[in-house]
Formats: structure tokens, C-alpha cells, sequence
């Protein structure tokens, strides 16, 4: 029944389709009263994720670490499909490695099954790709809320962690568009960090953009590039759409 259930769990990650990856610890069993032992609830861990990496230098080993009980059952996917000649899993499917000197944006899909629940957690990471461009040092306070078409930056930032199949599944459809259309992205979890540390100067005025506009929870901004194509003027800032077919639609509306 378990094997059942995480090949089901896979199949709904290819398509998109990702329950929350938060696990709901265990209420430790009242006492029998009369008895003086206590039956413990069965450890597990509170949070399900995949531990790795968001950026890495195309060609660098990038290792992924399934942080779930010891005695979930696994199977893992990547996306695109053709990737996966440069992806690895060890035995016990708990550690994954992938390097690739091609540069974009890979998702990792992970299911897991948990006494007899199946769960799925989606990881992304972009490989090689550079910092995102600068925001218009000078902008305009009252940007054309409908510009010219042409390049658009779409920045997504959303917590990994609260993640639920239909912002999985948002992230997945948004991307493909995205890239036929030649568009530049980025997805991004809220608090990213650089390789020293510190939050990327490049994100600062995006991270502003979005709290001045009050959006709680995943946000998605549209930006229109410059002539040099060397910064971005920020024209929308909303909360993330619930649908793929949404946020498109929204950035067509922006001219892309």
C-alpha cells in the first residue's frame, strides 16, 4: 500500500500538483489511568524539506539532503526531464547530487510516504544563473502601469518551507512561460542570502517594493527593463495568483 501510494505521490509531482510540506507533530497518548507508564508518541520530523542549496555556479556539485523520518519511503524527480543524466540519489535515497554546466532554473521534486500518507516537496535551484538586474536607480514615481511590450523581469518570492501544491504548481506553469517567451526570472525564498551571508544588494529595493505594498505571504513582482537592459523599473507588485493561467495573464497585462 505504501509503495501504491508514493508512486501516486510522484505522478502528482510531475504534474504539478504538491501537497504542503508541513508534517503536524504527534500529541504524545494520554495515560491509562491506573498505569504508571506513558506510551511516547513516535518520533518524527516537524518539518518536511529538501536541505540544499538555492544558487550555484554552473558545473558545481550541488547536494540535496531530504530532511524526513528515517522510515519514509522516497522517490525523487527533476525538472526539465533531460536533466536527469546529471542527477544521482545514494542508496538510501535520503542524499541527492546534481551538476550541470548548463545554465537555468531546475526544480526538484521529492515524494515522500509516510505511514501510508504521501507528501511531495519541491526544491528550486538556479544554476549559473547571475545575480537579477538592478532596480532604475532614478525611477519614475508613477511608472505606465501599461508599457510598451517587450522584456520583463518576474521576480517570485515565496517561503520554501509553506509552500503548497498550488504555488508549486504556479511556479512550475509561470516558469515554462516564462522561458518560451524569453523573459528573465527569478524564484526566490524571502530570506536569501549571498555566499557571504548577507541579503543581495540586487534584492534590497525589490524586498522594499514588495513590504511597501503590504503583501503577506508569496509575492510576485513584474519589472520592465531598460533600454540597456542594465536595470529594471518595477511597475507591479501583488500577492503570488493562485493559478499558473493567472499569473501569466498578469504578466501579459504588463506587456509581456
Amino acid at each position: 500500500m505504501k509503495r501504491f501510494l508514493l508512486v501516486i505521490s510522484v505522478v502528482l509531482c510531475l504534474l504539478y500538483s504538491c501537497p504542503n510540506t508541513t508534517q503536524t507533530a504527534e500529541v504524545m497518548e494520554k495515560p491509562v489511568v491506573g498505569k504508571l507508564e506513558v506510551k511516547p508518541a513516535k518520533p518524527i520530523v516537524e518539518e518536511l524539506n529538501i536541505v540544499g542549496p538555492d544558487e550555484a555556479m554552473a558545473g558545481d556539485l550541488v547536494i540535496l539532503y531530504a530532511s524526513v523520518p528515517q522510515d519514509a519511503e522516497l522517490d525523487w524527480a527533476i525538472s526539465p526531464p533531460e536533466a536527469s543524466a546529471r542527477f544521482y540519489i545514494d542508496s538510501n535515497k535520503r542524499t541527492a547530487v546534481f551538476a550541470s554546466r548548463t545554465k537555468g532554473v531546475y526544480i526538484f521534486a521529492l515524494a515522500v510516504a509516510i505511514d501510508g500518507k504521501a507528501k511531495c516537496l519541491i526544491h528550486v535551484l538556479h544554476n549559473g544563473v547571475g545575480p537579477g538586474p538592478d532596480p532604475d536607480p532614478d525611477p519614475d514615481p508613477d511608472p505606465d502601469p501599461t508599457p510598451e511590450p517587450g522584456k520583463r523581469f518576474v521576480l517570485v518570492v515565496s517561503e520554501t518551507g509553506e509552500r503548497t501544491s498550488e504555488q508549486a504548481a504556479t511556479l512550475m506553469g509561470l516558469r515554462g512561460y516564462l522561458q518560451d517567451k524569453g523573459h528573465e526570472f527569478r524564484f526566490l525564498d524571502p530570506d536569501i542570502t549571498d555566499r557571504e551571508g548577507n541579503v543581495p544588494k540586487w534584492f534590497e529595493s525589490y524586498a522594499e517594493h514588495i513590504a511597501k505594498a503590504k503583501i503577506e505571504g508569496s509575492a510576485l513582482v513584474i519589472g520592465v527593463f531598460s533600454k540597456d537592459e542594465k536595470s529594471v523599473t518595477q511597475i507591479y507588485a501583488e500577492s503570488l495568483p493562485e493559478t499558473a493561467e493567472a499569473a501569466i495573464e498578469a504578466v501579459k497585462d504588463k506587456g509581456g
